[in-house]
């Protein structure tokens, strides 16, 4: 743990700083009036206790979260403050977490590729509004006379219209399904043609540029591109050893994914520290210009055309809070979740890696505990509840015990009023893929208990349409389209029930 020193600086002004740097790293705000005059032995005590108080609510947020393991990394004032990796990597065996073990990136792999764009950009090696075609005709999106619109700052920004990944829809064809540069569509397959353009230029494939200007000179030496067979003449492209297996909602692992070639997009296997040495570069002013960090950190389209709350900037979201902007990022790939939050102003922010397709429900108290970025935006169109929560809760109950234990639980909770109007909604949701019928018991309760509550209907009309009862999906969808559900589009589900119930048995 980079933060529990021995040895502290002998002047003043260096241990406010530690002090303070503590503070904000463990929420313990009550401590403040310490005075940063303490012997040496006495300020090591407590920076011992605050640590490990942290460690402790991390800990105790992933049981009751179900998250298996965790790497973590907090930056302050534009360095990597504490560091640590928690849990297992493997449940079978109990297997725990090292300082070494690696947790895929997902699509917080793409910052490589930003970084290197935003340095050919200060050295004028790359124009960003030129369309990229210019630089390497596309095979794939050629039979569309759009593409020839597209520039590196629309992939940088997620307006350049090119669909996430080819296989979504048409898996035959590549699409843009809207206009270059006119509104927000996030995609993968973008930052994989932007790769292509980069390699051209520098003539090098892709691991081999991102290994000379990023991995070794910000010594990120346990990042990790692909994996492969025989270590190459690249020292960082060795394949990893010590990796974490991602885990399901249900902790049922997922086969491991070895991307034998490197995916610009979301192939990098990583540490939190590793990363949080990479936003660090890429946020300190020694390798990219102040244009650099203008571009990374003005918005250039919105998120949601409603909304001002988040925009896309070139490579990042942006968050926009009372008192700040955040750059931030997050992925997902089968049985991981990554998440990167970090504010100029301020220099500050976390990493989270986790082998869980839960992780993201630790995103709110982990602010809390480190940087209290208020990410209330975030949250605001999610019916899911973030730790701590009822339904996290008596999601550990049924994960630790049986649907019995979770059920009687939740009558208590019926009994004492206290049930939140989405808590057996985000279980309803939770369970869909795993027990339809269960699914199907706790969406009907919630209707029962919030008759008023679009989502509940919108939940348990797509049970029902999913096991084909196509009269109850259509009664259900209707219901919630009456009481005006609009978190998502719900027609095309909603049709499709009504024709199928014109359909002779």
């Amino acid at each position: 743990m980079k933060i529990l020193t021995k040895s502290w600086p002998g002047n003043r002004a260096s241990k406010s700083h530690l002090l303070k740097l503590i503070f904000s790293l463990t929420g313990l705000l009550f401590y403040a009036s310490l005075n940063a005059q303490q012997p040496t032995s006495f300020i090591s005590d407590h920076q011992r206790v605050y640590a490990s108080t942290f460690d402790n609510e991390v800990k105790k947020m992933m049981l009751e979260v179900g998250v298996p393991g965790s790497s973590i990394a907090i930056i302050e004032n534009n360095q990597v403050a504490y560091a640590k990796n928690y849990g297992y990597k493997e449940l079978k065996n109990n297997d725990p977490v090292t300082d070494k073990s690696v947790f895929e990136a997902c699509s917080l792999s793409k910052m490589l590729l930003v970084y290197v764009v935003q340095k050919l950009a200060d050295e004028q090696k790359i124009d960003l509004n030129k369309p990229l075609y210019q630089y390497l005709e596309y095979e794939p999106l050629k039979h569309d006379p759009r593409y020839k619109l597209i520039t590196a700052r629309m992939i940088l920004s997620h307006s350049s219209g090119i669909e996430n990944w080819q296989w979504e829809n048409d898996p035959k064809v590549l699409e843009i399904v809207a206009e270059p540069g006119s509104k927000f569509v996030y995609s993968g397959e973008g930052f994989q043609y932007l790769a292509k353009v980069v390699a051209k230029l520098l003539n090098e494939p892709y691991d081999v540029y991102v290994s000379k200007m990023v991995l070794e000179p910000l010594h990120l030496n346990s990042t990790y591109l692909k994996y492969i067979e025989k270590n190459d003449s690249l020292h960082l492209a060795a394949s990893p050893t010590d990796y974490a297996t991602g885990y399901s909602d249900m902790e049922v692992p997922v086969k491991k994914w070895k991307n034998q070639e490197a995916v610009p997009a979301s192939g990098m296997h990583t540490t939190a520290a590793d990363y949080a040495r990479l936003i660090v570069g890429m946020f300190n002013g020694k390798n990219l210009s102040a244009d650099g960090l203008r571009r990374m950190t003005k918005p250039i389209i919105r998120m949601n055309e409603s909304s001002n709350a988040i925009w896309l900037s070139e490579g990042f979201f942006l968050l926009k809070t009372p008192d700040d902007t955040l750059a931030f990022f997050n992925g997902i790939n089968d049985g991981f979740k990554s998440e990167v939050f970090y504010s100029v102003k301020y220099k500050r922010g976390f990493v989270l890696f986790t082998n869980s397709d839960r992780g993201e429900l630790m995103t709110g108290y982990l602010s809390q505990l480190t940087t209290r970025f208020n990410l209330n935006a975030l949250f605001a169109t999610s019916f899911y509840s973030v730790y701590p929560s009822q339904a996290i809760s008596l999601f550990r109950i049924y994960r630790e015990k049986n649907a019995d234990a979770m059920f009687a639980e939740i009558q208590n909770l019926k009994t004492e009023k206290t049930i939140k109007p989405n808590t057996l909604n985000e279980l309803g949701d939770t369970f869909m893929s795993h027990d339809m019928e269960l699914s199907r018991k706790l969406l009907e309760m919630n209707v029962s208990l919030f008759p008023d509550s679009s989502l509940s209907y919108c939940l348990l009309g797509g049970v029902y349409y999913q096991t084909k009862k196509y009269d109850l999906a259509y009664a259900n969808l209707s219901k919630a389209k009456q009481l005006n559900f609009d978190m998502w589009d719900i027609e095309g589900p909603l049709k499709d029930a009504k024709a199928n119930l014109s359909k002779p048995k």
